[in-house]
């Protein structure tokens, strides 16, 4: 306030407004003066913003770093990222350049290789190019599955159903209420989709899109907006989902899916 009030005071005083003053010039300064002010007050503001996104950053990752370690991952920032070799027909990463993997949580889970982590990504044509934004679960299978996907129920999911197209529907109503399977082997799907896993699958936030190919299994949300990028949530929640997925693979699935590079 002092600051502003002799900007205002040097403003009255040079522009010459007490008597003698000429009133062009004077007005000419004082709307000069008030711009000067209102860039200044901008930049105040913006500094102001950046310091209160830095404190959110800082505790969001101290958030992350706590998911990380309550399962026993390592944690890090993040920066150049290429999914494995074996992961580059997936539609999520087939088209992407530009990849960045950040705040990764890498380790084993189950036994298994894992990670998760704020997938970004270049997509399109476009100049500029599109910068998407996924949230991401890794998970290395014990087997070599066939495609299945489970997916939020989506609208062209009710129409379909209407149309008599049905998905695969499970033994639990509001499973089927919230998630739309897909798979060419229905045994299959069935032997995933057990009731320990659907219970995980009901408990808490709807994950967006699980898949399984080959020997990964994949989870994602997405295209995510800026605010809500790096969720701890989300980061425990696929976690949670993906270890009871890869304890709950019944013997007869790994013998009879066994992997050929086992």
């Amino acid at each position: 306030m002092i600051l502003f009030g002799g900007m205002w005071v040097g403003a009255y005083n040079v522009a010459g407004i007490r008597e003698g003053g000429p009133p062009v010039r004077s007005f000419l300064t004082i709307l000069g003066l008030a711009a000067v002010a209102a860039v200044a007050l901008a930049v105040v503001l913006a500094i102001v913003r950046a310091y209160f996104r830095s404190l959110g950053d800082r505790a969001r990752r101290r958030d992350l770093e706590a998911v990380a370690e309550e399962y026993g991952l390592r944690f890090s920032s993040g920066s150049h990222w290429e999914p494995p070799v074996q992961c580059l027909h997936l539609p999520l990463f087939r088209d992407a350049y530009g990849r960045e993997a950040r705040n990764l949580m890498m380790g084993h889970l189950a036994g298994q290789p894992a990670m998760v982590f704020q997938y970004e990504f270049f997509a399109g044509s476009g100049n500029p190019p599109k910068l998407q934004r996924y949230h991401v679960g890794l998970f290395k299978l014990p087997i070599d599955a066939p495609r299945l996907v489970v997916r939020s129920v989506q609208i062209q999911d009710v129409l379909a159903h209407w149309l008599g197209l049905d998905p695969i529907e499970t033994e639990s109503e509001e499973f089927n209420r919230r998630y739309h399977v897909m798979c060419a082997d229905r045994k299959f799907a069935f032997d995933i989709c057990r009731p320990v896993v659907m219970e995980a699958l009901l408990d808490g936030e709807a994950v967006p899109v699980l898949e399984m190919e080959g020997r990964f299994l994949l989870m994602y949300d997405g295209p995510l907006a800026s605010d809500k990028f790096a969720a701890p949530a989300m980061s425990q929640r696929f976690l949670a989902v993906g270890r009871r997925i890869l304890e709950s693979i019944p013997e007869y699935v790994r013998h009879d899916h066994s992997p050929r590079d086992a």
